[in-house]
């Protein structure tokens, strides 16, 4: 398998803190990896390490050439006056068209839903916006955040079975609480442990 991402001795210190101690991994086309650990435990700044967006204090981190992410991040991160299908079309390349994304949307969500302005949504609604967004942009890595916050677990099968309906040979990285093991528990995939 294609290795995506190395990180060798990772550590990351916040203030003379350190969140992330010494972590070495391998990260290759097509896994599933979950980053778990408690609230704290550095599973954001992991993520942001991961995609380039955080330095590392210490260690290497190498990433194979040209390499594409699209993430859901842990706030929404919408545009709260637009639509739905106006907040995916705003990241979409123009080879993706509104009746695609459409459709992307109502495998998650109510069409009535659509196209009112998420300002309007709950906040699993909006998750789910979110996490459409994500999945319909083309990428190497799809890297999620919490996806399932707000969700209940009707809602959360339905966000797993259009992530992986529609993960297209992709790696994907999640970070989540413990205690989500039933998500994705029909497939294999490596964890990783963060301690505070």
């Amino acid at each position: 398998m294609q290795e995506l991402v190395k990180l060798e001795q990772v550590t990351k210190e916040f203030e003379k803190r350190r969140i992330i101690e010494a972590v070495t991994c391998e990260i290759k086309k097509g896994e599933i990896w979950w980053i778990r650990g408690a609230s704290g435990a550095g599973k954001t700044t992991f993520l942001r390490i991961l995609m380039g967006l955080e330095e590392v204090s210490f260690g290497k981190v190498g990433r194979k050439k040209d390499l594409r992410f699209s993430a859901v991040f842990q706030e929404n991160r919408l545009l709260e006056w637009c639509d739905a299908v106006e907040n995916v079309e705003f990241v979409a390349s123009d080879s993706i068209d509104r009746e695609e994304i459409i459709e992307n949307l109502q495998k998650v969500l109510p069409r009535e839903c659509l196209f009112q302005p998420v300002s309007t949504l709950s906040g699993g609604m909006k998750r789910r916006v979110a996490l459409v967004r994500a999945v319909i942009v083309d990428s190497d890595i799809l890297v999620l955040d919490e996806p399932f916050t707000g969700l209940d677990e009707k809602a959360m099968r339905t966000a797993e079975e259009y992530i992986l309906g529609e993960r297209r040979g992709r790696t994907i990285v999640m970070a989540s609480h413990q205690g989500e093991e039933k998500i994705f528990s029909d497939i294999a995939y490596r964890v990783l442990e963060l301690r505070v």
